[in-house]
């Protein structure tokens, strides 16, 4: 099963980190991945990890790889990613982690910069992606 990218000329975009928009198959399911932070994995109380923002961005993408290999998808699979971060500084260092993690077709994407994340973490990424049924 494949996914196809739709990227129009003249539309806003970045092709090396996201597609503008991205059709599924109708025989997919869908794997939607809750946010997640650079944090220490459990048992314990979960504490941020010290590193980069590039080391962070690893440590998540990793952690979500994780979960939607559980669901029987893959970062290769994505489809739709939502990243939260405090700083737009951030930006181009995050995009250079991504690039390289994330094959192409790059899933559909936003980018927010907000006030606070959970813990006084600097970046949060949810995800969603297909998995054959």
């Amino acid at each position: 099963m494949v996914t196809t990218p739709i990227n129009i000329e003249g539309i806003q975009g970045l092709p090396a980190v996201f597609s503008n928009g991205i059709k599924i198959p109708a025989t997919a399911s869908l794997v939607h991945c809750s946010g997640q932070i650079a944090a220490t994995p459990p048992p314990g109380p979960p504490r941020l990890l010290e590193g980069t923002i590039a080391e962070k961005t690893t440590a998540i993408l990793k952690g979500l790889e994780k979960v939607l290999a559980a669901g029987g998808s893959s970062l290769g699979q994505l489809v739709k990613v939502n990243i939260y971060i405090t700083d737009f500084a951030f930006f181009d260092e995050l995009n250079g982690v991504y690039a390289e993690m994330i094959p192409n077709p790059k899933p559909v994407r936003t980018c927010v910069c907000v006030k606070a994340l959970p813990f006084g973490a600097e970046i949060e990424i949810e995800a969603t992606g297909w998995a054959a049924q």
